[in-house]
């Protein structure tokens, strides 16, 4: 607060109104003012700041408050405050200063990544555990979840030189595979509040002889960028990149390790 005139001001008082439903309102610390938490207000007045009941000429203070906010809630939860000043100059209550400002709580986005044999939407062929110098076939599953709406969400990611595009996917129309930088793309768009969607990519993987033993990456690191809907804020998630591994479907031997024919 600042007094910006010539003039002292008397009796000054200042309101704070906390709005929106982002706010732990019973946590709340007040700092030196009066909370009254069913009105959800703030009061600071010259019974608990010295220099409020009379305000020097281009004198100014500083009040602080700490106010703990929901880490989930609707969509994107809004923290509100409007704060009003209140003083008196040559009548009573004879100056009136107001404004309001408004936050909105960024989010989670997440995403995840498995690759599965078994439990794909298209079939897939070739030797399970994976053999060298034989191509085995995969889908690539993600998934997407968000906390608050997000827009402009894209994923990708790039093939090693052992690994083939299959040209299968389970929307064509929004993942798509650029041949000269091997980038396998999913402009997945818009994803609703609380919601969760998900895709799958087909994959032929041919390890060579050096991997025999190991499970090999079969895509780079997963990259993920979005913005909020309301926020406005840039999320990106990375994860690390898919290998042969088939950690949630049943078989009798170790899927993953590929080994000599």
């Amino acid at each position: 607060y600042l007094n910006n005139s010539d003039n002292p001001l008397h009796d000054v008082s200042l309101k704070l109104e906390i709005r929106g439903d982002a706010p732990i309102l019973k946590k709340i610390d007040p700092g030196t003012g009066y909370y009254d938490s069913t009105k959800q207000t703030i009061v600071w007045d010259k019974t608990s700041v010295d220099n409020l009941g009379t305000l020097l000429p281009h004198k100014e203070g500083t009040v602080r408050i700490t106010v703990p906010i929901v880490l989930k809630g609707t969509n994107s939860p809004i923290f509100k405050i409007i704060m009003t000043g209140e003083a008196t100059a040559q009548a009573t209550k004879d100056v009136i200063s107001s404004l309001s400002k408004s936050w909105t709580v960024q989010g989670s986005a997440n995403i995840s990544a498995e690759t599965v044999y078994k439990n794909s939407p298209f079939q897939n062929v070739g030797p399970i555990p994976p053999v060298m110098n034989i191509d085995t076939t995969y889908a690539a599953h993600i998934t997407i979840s968000a906390q608050n709406a997000l827009l402009n969400t894209r994923v990708s990611f790039i093939l090693p030189t052992y690994v083939t595009w299959r040209g299968m996917t389970s929307n064509s129309s929004t993942i798509s595979y650029d041949a000269k930088t091997r980038t396998v793309t999913w402009q997945a768009g818009s994803v609703p509040a609380g919601k969760t969607i998900d895709a799958y990519v087909g994959l032929s993987v041919r390890p060579s002889q050096s991997y025999v033993g190991k499970s090999p990456t079969i895509t780079s690191k997963i990259v993920m960028d979005t913005d909020e809907e309301e926020s406005k804020a840039h999320i990106q998630t990375v994860i690390s990149p898919l290998t042969t591994n088939i950690s949630k479907e049943n078989w009798p031997t170790n899927p993953s390790l590929v080994v000599e024919k």
